[in-house]
C-alpha cells in the first residue's frame, strides 16, 4: 500500500476507471499496434513507394496532365502518413504512461488517458482520412471532367454522386448533433488549427514528391568524334548554349571565336508511344468518344526525345595549343543547372590530339 500527498491510499494494482484496461491488456495493444506499424511501414517501402513512382513517371495524360490514379497515390500516402503519425503519438504516449516513476493518483490516470485518447485517435484519423480523400477524389473527378470538352453528361453524373455523398454526411451529422448549432460549433472548434497545417504540409510534399518524379530527367551527352563537336540532351533541349575556340597566335595574343546557338539549331528525333482509350463498342465509350484525345495516355518509359547538335571543328581549331569552351543550361526543377566544360586540343602534324573526347551530364 502507498499512499498519496494528498493522503489517498493507493494500490498499483487498483484501477482508476471502471472501463480502465489492465496492464497486461495495455501491453497487448501496444504490441498489436506496433506490428501494424511495422506492416505498414513494409508495405511503403516494398510496394507503395515503387508503385507511386512508377505510376508518376510512367504514364502521363495526354490533355490533362494528372490522372486520377495520381490523385488517389497523393491521397493514399497522406493518409497513411496521417496515420503513421498518430501511431507514433500513441506508442510515445503509451510507453511514458508506463514508465512512471509516481504514486500518485492523478499523474497515472492523466498519463493513461492520454494514452487511450491517442489510440482512439488512430481509428478517428482513419475515418476522416479516408472520408476527406474519398472527397477529393470525386472533386478531382468532377473538375476534370469539365475541364476536358464534351463531358457534360459525365460531368452531371459525378455531380449528382458529389450531391449524394453529401446529403449523406449532412444525414449523418443531423442525426447525431441533430443540428444543434453549438454541438456542431463544437465539432468545429475541436479540430485543431495545429491538425490542419499539418495537413496541408504533408499534402504539399506528397504532391510536390509526385510533381518531381513525373519530370523527365535531362542527361546530356557532348563527344569529340570525327572532327565534330556532338551535343545531345534527352527530352530537352539545352538553353544558352555558347562554343567558344581559344588559342594564341605566334606573338601570344589570345584569339577567341564564339559561336552561340538557339534551339532552332538543335536538330529533335523522338520516339512516341501513346496509349488510345478502348475503343470497345460499349455506353462509356460512347459518352467518351466525342473527346478521345482526353484519355490518352503517354508512356514516358517508351518515350524520348533526343535533341543534337553538330559541329565541325576543323576550321576553328589553329596550329598549336587550342581549348574548347562549352557552356549551357540544363532545365531544373526549380532552376537551371549552369554547366561549363574545356577540354584542351592541340593540333600538330595534321592530328588532333584532343584531352578528353567525352562528357556526360545527369
Amino acid at each position: 500500500m502507498f499512499r498519496n500527498r494528498k493522503g489517498k491510499k493507493f494500490n498499483k494494482k487498483q484501477r482508476y476507471q471502471k472501463n480502465e484496461l489492465s496492464f497486461s491488456e495495455r501491453t497487448t495493444r501496444l504490441v498489436l499496434v506496433l506490428t501494424i506499424i511495422g506492416g505498414i511501414f513494409g508495405f511503403i517501402g516494398s510496394f507503395y513507394l515503387d508503385f507511386f513512382v512508377y505510376s508518376f513517371s510512367s504514364r502521363v495524360p495526354l490533355e490533362f496532365s494528372i490522372g486520377a490514379e495520381h490523385i488517389v497515390l497523393i491521397c493514399l500516402g497522406i493518409s497513411l502518413t496521417m496515420i503513421i503519425g498518430n501511431i507514433i503519438v500513441y506508442i510515445w504516449r503509451e510507453f511514458n504512461s508506463f514508465n512512471l516513476q509516481t504514486n500518485l493518483v492523478e499523474v497515472i490516470e492523466q498519463k493513461i488517458k492520454k494514452a487511450n485518447q491517442a489510440y482512439s485517435n488512430i481509428f478517428k484519423s482513419i475515418n476522416m482520412n479516408l472520408s476527406i480523400s474519398s472527397i477529393i477524389i470525386v472533386v478531382f473527378i468532377v473538375v476534370r471532367s469539365f475541364y476536358v470538352k464534351d463531358r457534360l453528361v459525365i460531368g452531371m453524373t459525378l455531380i449528382f454522386t458529389f450531391l449524394v455523398l453529401s446529403i449523406i454526411i449532412l444525414f449523418c451529422i443531423k442525426k447525431k448533433y441533430k443540428f444543434d448549432p453549438k454541438k456542431i460549433l463544437n465539432l468545429i472548434t475541436r479540430i485543431s488549427i495545429m491538425r490542419v497545417w499539418v495537413f496541408v504540409i504533408i499534402s504539399f510534399l506528397w504532391s510536390l514528391f509526385g510533381i518531381i518524379t513525373m519530370i523527365p530527367k535531362q542527361p546530356i551527352d557532348i563527344k569529340f568524334e570525327n572532327s565534330n563537336i556532338v551535343i545531345d540532351s534527352d527530352n530537352y533541349p539545352p538553353q544558352n548554349v555558347s562554343i567558344t575556340f581559344m588559342s594564341f597566335d605566334r606573338k601570344g595574343t589570345p584569339l577567341a571565336k564564339k559561336i552561340r546557338l538557339k534551339e532552332d539549331d538543335f536538330k529533335v528525333a523522338f520516339q512516341e508511344v501513346i496509349e488510345n482509350p478502348n475503343t470497345n463498342d460499349d455506353y462509356l465509350y460512347q459518352l467518351r468518344k466525342s473527346s478521345p484525345s482526353s484519355d490518352q495516355v503517354i508512356q514516358m518509359g517508351n518515350t524520348m526525345y533526343n535533341y543534337r547538335y553538330k559541329l565541325d571543328y576543323r576550321k576553328y581549331i589553329k596550329e598549336g595549343e587550342n581549348f574548347v569552351r562549352i557552356t549551357f543550361d540544363a532545365k531544373g526543377l526549380s532552376s537551371n543547372k549552369n554547366t561549363t566544360i574545356v577540354t584542351p586540343i592541340i593540333y600538330k602534324d595534321k592530328k588532333y590530339d584532343i584531352q578528353q573526347n567525352e562528357f556526360h551530364i545527369k
